[in-house]
Parts: structure tokens; sequence; C-alpha cells
């Protein structure tokens, strides 16, 4: 199973920074930490989907976003914006664990705490739930 990883960022920052910081990615990560596979291979150039990677760019699996523009993908509304009863019954009862078990390992922006709150998904920093 592949890890994954999510950067989130301000939604005004992502379209200045998510380019640059995906070709940092690609271009400084290693091949693998501690032996888990960080390059994941992709189906071209004959390259059969799964198998180890070894040459540059590192095809990593950590994703950029916009914070607001994640949630409001995810949901298919915007939480920040006052939450009625058609969107919190029409949401698929496996979001919104699925948007609490995640590891939050710092939110400097201050923008998933609310969020989460908001949700009802009152999980500490660094903690999983």
């Amino acid at each position: 199973m592949r890890s994954r990883l999510l950067i989130v960022l301000d939604d005004v920052d992502y379209p200045v920074y998510h380019r640059q910081l995906d070709g940092v990615m690609r271009a400084e990560l290693p091949h693998a930490i501690h032996g888990i596979r960080t390059s994941h291979a992709v189906a071209r150039d004959d390259t059969p989907v799964g198998e180890p990677m070894t040459g540059a760019p590192v095809e990593h699996s950590v994703r950029v976003y916009g914070v607001r523009s994640y949630f409001r993908g995810v949901l298919r509304f915007d939480p920040l914006v006052a939450m009625n009863a058609v969107n919190w019954l029409t949401t698929p009862q496996q979001i919104l664990p699925s948007l609490a078990r995640g590891c939050v390992f710092h939110d400097g922006l201050g923008q998933l705490g609310p969020i989460r709150a908001t949700l009802g998904l009152n999980v500490t920093s660094g903690e999983q739930a």
C-alpha cells in the first residue's frame, strides 16, 4: 500500500508554491527512506506499476492542496461557511472519520484545527484518532 502525505497550504499560497514544492520533492527526496519506497512506478515507458524506481525524478505520492479547496473537494461544501442539515446528511458517513484519522503533524497556518472542530473532529495535532 502506498503511503500518502498531504501538504496543505493557505489557498492564497497554493498557486504560487505548489509546483515549486512538487519540483523540490521530485529532485530532493531519496528513492527510499529506511527501506520504505518514496518513488513509485507509473504506467508509462513500459515501466510496470509497482516496480521499484531508482532513476530521477522521484515519483512521490505527496499531494499539495489549498486548505479550503481541499475540504471543499472532499466534502462538496465549504465547512467554514455555515454548515446546514443538508450538508451534514448528504456527506457519506465514511468521509468524516477519514478526515479525523490522519495525523496533523503541524498546523502552522492554524486553519486545520478550526475546520476539524467545525466538523466535530477534535483531534490534537500530532495525535492519531
